[in-house]
């Protein structure tokens, strides 16, 4: 049982590195942009992103935030051990 929980732990280390080698908006794309676009309640296409903490050109590492915007809703996402979480209450964009 001990060999088959440092299997998985390798594993999922592994492939946060991987992840974390992708740039920012790539990332987020991929991982995140589904969950905001339901969280905000907007369409993906009408989300725009903006790097807050890192470019988002650069590569992604926890702790990465990247801010979200769509239908008069502003959002902040985290980039976490789990991936890409909600860090604030969305609220109406000014």
């Amino acid at each position: 049982m001990r060999d088959a929980i440092l299997a998985l732990s390798a594993l999922v280390t592994a492939l946060l590195a991987c992840g974390m080698h992708q740039p920012v908006r790539g990332s987020f794309e991929q991982n995140g942009l589904d969950r905001a676009a339901y969280e905000l309640g907007c369409p993906r296409s009408k989300l725009q992103l903006h790097g807050l903490n890192t470019p988002l050109d650069q590569p992604v590492e926890l702790g990465t935030q990247i801010g979200v915007e769509g239908c008069g809703q502003r959002a902040v996402y985290v980039f976490t051990q789990t991936g890409w979480l909600l860090n604030s209450q969305s609220t109406t964009a000014k």
